[in-house]
């Protein structure tokens, strides 16, 4: 008789994805690793939560919460509150697991005993598969410094590529950021900001969908989107984060510079907020950065964002 498995919290997001949906809760039905809570945070407002409720009466694995939609880092933050396994990953309500999604991932953590385990994974859009454009990483253990924790911080950030400890997702209060079409990058910044050991294995585990909706397709779209990520900037500053990971950060804004179509307003806003780090003026950050949001908005929104 094999040891007794630990159990795994997998929160998905779920928002009006009735013609998805179905396939991923299957694939999670299907994982060889079985102790599983699926906890469906769902703010649909179509049928999605008819096809959920299927699964939710029958399989006690799965649950649903229904809430408003306000977007998937709200939705990934309440999961997080509503987690009960040893260790939590997330899915994306479009995309499909590998049948040893959980298992592989879970045992490198029980042998490594560290924070965060990364796997790998395909891109595909109907019949199209394509590996992840990621650096290969052979199965391997890393005790963290600050060389690998500013490479792996830019590479990586998709919360469906990882598996970590729910008290070491609490213990350092890792969140999503809200009203931010990139709300993981905040999250997995400041993960392996606080994780001390990481581990991969260079297995293609997940399938991300892409499709005309999808957030990959929003910003091939519209580049301006990476002005997101200074929503994030203004996250890290308000809440404090120390100069590591602020300075960390700066280095990975600065690699969209040459990225987005309105190159010289971001450039601009940049450089702006590096005199303010030198100076140490937060409060100067957090309002420049608010300006940008105000003023410049319709680069990339189609609706101004709140600020906390």
């Amino acid at each position: 008789m094999g040891c007794a498995q630990d159990l795994i919290t997998v929160i998905i997001p779920a928002y009006n994805s009735g013609k998805y949906i179905k396939f991923a809760l299957t694939s999670l039905e299907m994982q060889s690793h079985a102790n599983f809570e699926a906890l469906i945070i769902d703010g649909s407002t179509d049928d999605t939560s008819n096809l959920i409720a299927d699964f939710v009466h029958s399989d006690h694995r799965f649950k649903t919460y229904k809430i408003q939609n306000l977007g998937p880092g709200f939705a990934r933050n309440f999961g997080i509150d509503k987690a009960t396994g040893k260790y939590v990953t997330f899915m994306d309500h479009d995309d499909i697991a590998a049948e040893t999604w959980l298992s592989k991932l879970y045992a490198i953590s029980q042998k490594e005993e560290n924070e965060i385990t990364f796997c790998s994974g395909f891109d595909f859009s109907g019949e199209t598969v394509s590996p992840l454009k990621l650096p290969i990483i052979t199965n391997s253990v890393y005790t963290l410094n600050d060389t690998i924790r500013k490479q792996i911080s830019c590479i990586f950030i998709a919360p469906w590529l990882k598996l970590m400890p729910l008290d070491f997702i609490k213990k350092n209060s890792l969140k999503f950021s809200l009203d931010n079409k990139f709300d993981d990058v905040l999250f997995h910044f400041c993960a392996i900001h606080a994780a001390q050991k990481i581990a991969f294995t260079e297995e293609r585990l997940y399938y991300h969908r892409v499709h005309a909706c999808s957030i990959s397709s929003e910003y091939f779209a519209n580049k301006d989107l990476f002005f997101y990520h200074f929503k994030t900037l203004y996250d890290l500053i308000l809440h404090k984060h120390d100069k590591k990971i602020i300075n960390r950060f700066m280095y990975f804004l600065n690699l969209y510079s040459e990225h987005v179509a309105s190159e010289h307003v971001y450039i601009k806003t940049y450089n702006k907020i590096t005199e303010y780090l030198d100076q140490n003026n937060h409060d100067a950050i957090l309002n420049a950065i608010k300006s940008l949001f105000f003023f410049s908005w319709k680069l990339f929104l189609d609706k101004p964002i709140k600020f906390n």
